[in-house]
């Protein structure tokens, strides 16, 4: 790009600065109207004119437009009156301490305490297994029996459990008359 091309863009971009600051003031002024307040420009001496720069330079500008008069400040209404504080409701009373025996009793009642000992004990029995099976003290042949009555002795528990229930239902049955 030649020497002029630069110029002239540098000459763009002053002039775009220019008009965006123009329209900044403008929109301060309008809001100033608005609200009521005075415009910031009138409160700031004016600042002092560059000096003029010869007609040749590619940094001399027309003069800016003039500034709109601003808008008086619109009518309103009487300002509400402003909201009473709100109050905060009240502070949770604190939590009582943890009861710490309490805790205590409740977890470990007999009834978790036999649940943990079962879990206990059929891991152990589970484990013995596996390293009876790895040492060879069971073979192929007695871990197919040993499955075969471990589920005929499921099975035989839930047709129990299952007979239970069934007598259980007809004792609560209502009697004909």
């Amino acid at each position: 790009m030649s020497d002029s091309g630069h110029t002239d863009d540098i000459r763009e971009l002053h002039r775009e600065v220019r008009l965006l600051n123009q329209r900044v003031e403008d929109l301060e002024g309008l809001v100033a109207a608005l609200t009521g307040a005075k415009w910031p420009a009138e409160d700031k001496p004016a600042a002092a004119a560059p000096p003029p720069r010869a007609a040749e330079s590619p940094w001399s500008q027309p003069s800016p437009p003039p500034r709109p008069a601003p808008l008086p400040p619109p009518k309103t209404a009487a300002a509400p009156a402003p909201e009473p504080p709100r109050s905060m409701p009240p502070a949770p009373p604190p939590r009582p301490p943890i009861d710490w025996g309490k805790v205590a009793e409740q977890a470990f009642t007999a009834r978790t305490l036999a649940w943990a000992g079962g879990v206990a004990t059929a891991l152990g029995i589970v484990l013995l297994f596996v390293m009876a099976a790895s040492r060879g003290w069971v073979t192929p042949e007695m871990r197919v029996g040993l499955g075969l009555i471990v589920s005929l002795g499921l099975l035989g528990a839930a047709v129990e459990l299952d007979r239970r229930a069934w007598r259980a239902d007809a004792t609560s049955a209502p009697k004909n008359p």
